[in-house]
């Protein structure tokens, strides 16, 4: 019988940007004021991972009082049989130009019509510290006879 070759820690970088790929919406979680987890659901702005995502959010919203007491995140994906767990630090960014560069046209009925340069409009950036992945194979057991392929990443 063949051994599997051992999961490189590229390989795992890899599987983490393969799978993001394939994933927008999210369920970012903050804590609130009294330290119990919130959930939302976010749409990921920039798909194509490099250690960083990236949300629209309103000037208004709470999560941004929630990130200004614990910057302290997690980002989740479910997407048929693969998981995705990120983990990170959470910044408030009002850059015009980094807005301008992520903003698509269909974002205007989230912000009641404004575009990327109103006061309205800010960014959260997440700066990856962690990623988890699960991958459930369609049924059947890899070679090792695991269905599952997980993997940790550690960025920082």
């Amino acid at each position: 019988m063949a051994t599997k070759a051992k999961t490189t820690q590229k390989d795992k970088e890899k599987m983490v940007i393969q799978m993001l790929s394939d994933h927008k919406t999210t369920m970012l979680v903050t804590r609130d004021k009294q330290g119990g987890l919130v959930s939302r659901p976010m749409t990921t702005q920039k798909p194509e991972f490099d250690g960083t995502v990236w949300f629209f959010v309103s000037s208004d919203a709470d999560v941004i009082d929630e990130i200004a007491a614990d910057d302290e995140v997690n980002i989740a994906y479910a997407k048929d049989n693969n998981y995705i767990s990120l983990s990170g630090k959470a910044t408030l960014v009002d850059d015009d130009s980094k807005k301008k560069e992520l903003w698509y046209p269909e974002l205007k009925k989230w912000f009641d019509g404004a575009g990327p340069e109103s006061e309205k409009v800010k960014l959260i950036k997440v700066e990856v510290d962690t990623a988890r992945y699960w991958d459930i194979a369609s049924g059947s057991a890899k070679e090792d006879g695991n269905p599952i392929e997980e993997g940790v990443v550690e960025y920082s």
